[in-house]
């Protein structure tokens, strides 16, 4: 919720793909941040549109997406597994 009070404007996009699609497409973002891709099958199929020409996927689950949609993928050493969390970060495609 601080991030909805922190923010300008909230928009949702739906559960429908062709709905969710236009509106991202009509919004002309500079950058695009998915919280997760997945748990929810409507953010794994977004996550393949190129909506933005820097999407990054926040931590929602410590696994690389393995999109080639996905310029960045942010996280950190509390989120990740502890043996991965020690190695270098080759298991991501972000």
């Amino acid at each position: 919720t601080k991030i909805y009070e922190a923010a300008d404007e909230v928009i949702a996009v739906g559960y429908e793909w062709n709905v969710a699609k236009r509106v991202l497409g009509d919004l002309k973002l500079d950058v695009l941040v998915f919280g997760e891709m997945q748990n929810e099958a409507i953010n794994h199929i977004l996550g393949f549109g190129r909506f933005a020409p820097v999407q990054i996927l926040a931590m929602g689950s410590p696994v690389t997406s393995g999109n080639p949609s996905i310029d960045y993928f942010v996280s950190c050493s509390r989120s990740e597994p502890p043996l991965l969390a020690s190695m270098e970060h080759s298991h991501y495609s972000e």
